[in-house]
């Protein structure tokens, strides 16, 4: 069974402010960019549970959490993310520019390139948008009040599925 790359960021995709503020005001404050969105977690799982039907599903961590991928793994599970589907965990390297400058769809697309995938994979991300990648790969979320839903990962999900069956063919 062939790959597929789920890259992710966390802050603005898995929570965002809005969700933040809420928490927030019920009180919580230990932890709190740690708490994920359930609408979020839901369409995560949605995903995995679907592709591992036909992928070995590589989860890729593309924020900044990646600096700790303990605690990272600690929270996903904390937070119900379907992991047990996961067949590995994986982060990207780092890439800055000559001013210094991070630009995580070039750290992207050297994970990619090293993994020999060119189209098995989607990108999940709050500035996905300014990605220099194919719209077909990413789900583009909004920090402010646009963390992950399912709408998105099912409009993304039957997308890719029709472009995959035509690649079939």
């Amino acid at each position: 069974m062939k790959n597929f790359y789920i890259f992710l960021d966390f802050d603005g995709t898995m929570q965002d402010i809005e969700f933040i503020k809420q928490l927030h005001n019920f009180g919580v404050r230990k932890n709190i960019t740690k708490i994920f969105k359930p609408e979020s977690i839901n369409a995560l799982n949605f995903l995995i549970d679907n592709l591992c039907k036909d992928f070995n599903v590589v989860l890729v961590i593309s924020s900044t959490w990646r600096r700790n991928m303990k605690e990272t793994v600690y929270y996903l599970n904390k937070n119900n993310v379907h992991l047990n589907k996961i067949n590995k965990i994986d982060k990207t390297g780092y890439f800055y520019d000559e001013n210094n400058i991070n630009h995580r769809d070039e750290e992207i697309k050297q994970y990619l390139k090293k993994h020999n995938e060119t189209k098995n994979y989607v990108v999940i991300d709050d500035e996905a948008g300014m990605f220099d990648l194919p719209n077909l790969n990413k789900i583009v979320t909004n920090i402010y009040d646009g963390a992950l839903t399912l709408d998105q990962v099912k409009k993304w999900y039957k997308n890719f599925m029709i472009f995959d069956d035509e690649l079939q063919k």
